[in-house]
């Protein structure tokens, strides 16, 4: 399979066999499903820069190096019986 394609306002990463990028001067874990893929990284409004996987968002890296997943509600999770 050929690597992803990211537009030019994106910083790419490839992502090390223990799923953790360089970045900033900081290991990061962004996940060992993705080793080997490159990642696309595009600076949003907060500071922070998106992660992505081909057109897919994972998270975003806020100033403080931290990557926050976005992540599905889980069912049966308080904030999903909240919003029924």
């Amino acid at each position: 399979m050929e690597d992803p394609w990211y537009d030019a306002d994106h910083q790419v990463r490839r992502v090390r066999w223990n799923g953790m990028i360089k970045w900033r001067g900081e290991e990061i874990f962004i996940g060992e499903a993705l080793a080997g893929e490159l990642i696309g990284l595009a600076e949003h409004e907060s500071g922070g820069h998106i992660t992505r996987f081909c057109h897919r968002d994972l998270g975003v890296i806020d100033r403080d190096c931290r990557f926050l997943r976005f992540a599905p509600l889980v069912r049966g999770s308080a904030s999903l019986r909240k919003r029924q």
